[in-house]
This record gives structure tokens, C-alpha cells and sequence, in this order.
């Protein structure tokens, strides 16, 4: 590869993009590995000035198109029978009056590659990237727009909350930009998440689905090879916590993966959380609050 031409280097992106390895798909340590080195490359290539657009048009554009998107179902829509969907078909479907405003924002949506634009022309039609497959679950999709309602006063305020703090980090779990930003005093996060069960529920469905799709611990550490050296495992000796949790999926995985681990492995999470939990031989599953001292030691 080292030796190649630009030209050919680009040849063999191409054909990369056209027809990935299997090996993207079954070694999921690989596939992370490559996204870092492309990612790498593409920092490396990128001008000055991309920069800017990248940092001050691109990635605030992205979030809230998306959301556009999730708003009109797009993402559903356009998975709900095979083959691509002309214009004319996603504004029926969608119902959005306005012709021109939902092409701009389809433009947009295959320009950050939640779309694939098939044809040109009068023959242009739209098609779901396989990679926003999640988009499709209503259920997911609406607990990402509950997050985003949450999330993005938060980011707003970060600056003026750090310049107010003379930039020091918050060493008060009632005294954070989120309080800052929901103009709340006297409550942590959990507490202001109580308050708010749309964004609470959205959380959980967010990191439970999307943490599913996500590499695990046994794909990017040799855990069998060195978490049992030096461990005791008489007594109640504990070999993994997952704070913060959810369901268990990750400690679910490790365990199925690596059954010969020794010790106990134990997940914790808000009690409402933990009551939703699969109940799986082999897993512990705690109420607990990560503000609050570890009760595990």
C-alpha cells in the first residue's frame, strides 16, 4: 500500500467503498482499527479552511438535519419496502407541502450519508444507508430526538458555564453546566432526569440499542489472557462492574464470550433501569446511583 500511486491509492479506496471485506462484518476489532486509520488520514488531508466548514457549518447541520429527518420518519419511510423512493413518492408519504424544502433536505442528508442518492435527474431517488439501519426503530429514533432536546441547551451553555467557573472542572454534582442550562438548582443529574422522563427514557433506549452495535470489551482487550492473572477466585471475589450499565448487554457479551472468567460480574444502573433488566444466570444486577459511593469494593 505504501508503494502505491495516489492515483492508485484512490483507485483502491474505490473499490474498498464498493465491495468491503467480510471481515468488516465478523471481526469487529478490525473494523474499528480501519475507521481510526481512515479517520487519521482524513484529518490529514483536511485544509485549513475545511476545517472551518467542518467545525462551524458541517457538524451543527448534521445533528439537526438528522432530527429533521427522525421528525418527518424519513428514516422508517424509506425502509419500509425494498428499493429506492422518488421525490414525489417521500413527499406523499411525508406529507411535507413544500416540494424543494424536503429535496434540500434529503441533499443534505445524503451529503452526511444518512442517504444514498441513486440516479441523477429526473430519475434521482433516495435510498437508506444500511449504516442509519437503527434510524429505523421508532422507538430508537424517538429516544435520540429526547436526547438531543436534552443535550444541546447543555452544549450551549458549556462556555459561559466554564468562563463563569474561571475553567475549573465541577467538583459539585448539583453545580454543572446541566444545571446551568435548565436554570435548576439543588438537584444532580439524576434528579433533573426524574424530572424529565422523556429524556430519561431516551437515555436508556439510546445506550441500550446503539451500546448493542458498539465494539466490546473482549474485541479490543485480551481479557482472558490477563484479567485472571493474580485474581482469587474463592469467596466472593468480583471480576467486572459495568457502572452505568443499562440492561447488561456489554456483561451479558463478555460473559457468553469468556464463560471460563472466574468471580462475579455485576451490573449497575438506576433502580428503574435494573427493574427493566433481563434476569441472566451469572449476573448480578444492582440499583445504584453513580453519584453516591461505590458499594462495591
Amino acid at each position: 500500500m505504501a508503494n502505491l500511486s495516489p492515483t492508485e491509492l484512490l483507485a483502491e479506496l474505490q473499490a474498498l467503498k464498493s465491495h468491503p471485506p467480510a471481515e468488516f462484518s465478523s471481526d469487529p476489532g478490525l473494523r474499528t482499527k480501519v475507521c481510526r486509520a481512515a479517520k487519521e488520514v482524513y484529518l490529514l488531508l483536511e485544509k485549513p479552511e475545511d476545517v472551518v466548514a467542518r467545525v462551524l457549518l458541517s457538524q451543527p447541520v448534521e445533528g439537526i438535519t438528522v432530527r429533521i429527518a427522525i421528525d418527518l420518519k424519513l428514516f422508517t419511510i424509506l425502509a419500509e419496502t425494498s428499493g429506492p423512493k422518488s421525490l414525489e413518492q417521500l413527499v406523499n408519504a411525508t406529507k411535507v407541502a413544500d416540494r424543494v424544502l424536503l429535496s434540500r433536505v434529503l441533499r443534505s442528508l445524503a451529503a452526511f450519508g444518512a442517504v444514498k442518492e441513486v440516479g441523477s435527474g429526473e430519475s434521482l431517488t433516495y435510498a437508506l444507508s444500511p449504516s442509519y439501519e437503527l434510524f429505523v426503530n421508532p422507538m430508537f429514533a424517538s429516544g435520540l430526538a429526547s436526547c438531543a432536546d436534552f443535550l444541546n441547551p447543555v452544549y450551549q451553555a458549556l462556555p459561559g458555564y466554564l468562563a463563569s467557573n474561571d475553567y475549573r472542572a465541577p467538583s459539585d454534582p448539583c453545580n454543572t453546566v446541566v444545571q446551568k442550562a435548565f436554570g435548576i438548582e439543588g438537584k444532580d443529574l439524576i434528579g433533573i432526569l426524574t424530572e424529565k422522563p422523556d429524556s430519561a427514557r431516551g437515555f436508556g433506549t439510546l445506550m441500550s440499542t446503539w451500546g448493542e452495535g458498539n465494539s466490546l470489551i473482549q474485541d479490543l482487550y485480551p481479557v482472558n489472557d490477563i484479567l485472571p492473572k493474580g485474581f482469587e477466585a474463592s469467596g466472593d471475589q468480583v471480576m467486572f462492574v459495568d457502572v452505568g450499565g443499562g440492561y447488561g448487554q456489554k456483561t451479558i457479551a463478555l460473559k457468553k464470550a469468556c464463560p471460563e472468567l472466574p468471580g462475579r460480574f455485576i451490573v449497575e444502573d438506576l433502580p428503574g433501569t435494573i427493574k427493566n433488566a433481563p434476569k441472566v444466570d451469572g449476573i448480578e444486577m444492582i440499583g445504584h446511583d453513580f453519584f453516591t459511593e461505590q458499594p462495591i469494593k
